[in-house]
């Protein structure tokens, strides 16, 4: 039988600490939500934006932009919505599913 000891005996050993680990699946998470966000932005606000100009043939004559709280409508609908819904939706995982978790401090051994 071959103890541990000698067999580890020319390179470190070592574990991952658990909160490590906690706070890259949680990292992974939320840029998950800004994945989805930034899915959305880019081409919706082509096809809003250039009125679909960026798939086929730019549209004649005049268009109005029609305005939403002083924003064109495009940039409500393709980049401040799903950015918004985005931010909530990380808050709420941050202080709701983050903030609860036990990240181990009770657990951990002094040595």
């Amino acid at each position: 039988m071959v103890d541990r000891a000698d067999s580890d005996a020319g390179r470190d050993v070592w574990e991952w600490d658990p909160e490590f680990l906690a706070a890259r699946r949680d990292a992974w998470k939320i840029l998950a939500f800004f994945v989805v966000a930034l899915a959305w932005v880019i081409p919706s606000a082509m096809w809003l934006g250039y009125d679909g100009a960026a798939f086929g043939p730019a549209p004649q004559g005049d268009t109005a932009t029609t305005t939403m709280l002083g924003f064109p409508t495009w940039v409500v609908w393709s980049v401040a919505l799903p950015w918004l819904v985005a931010d909530v939706a990380i808050l709420w995982f941050c202080w709701r599913r983050i903030a609860r978790k036990d990240a181990g401090h009770t657990a951990r051994k002094e040595s």
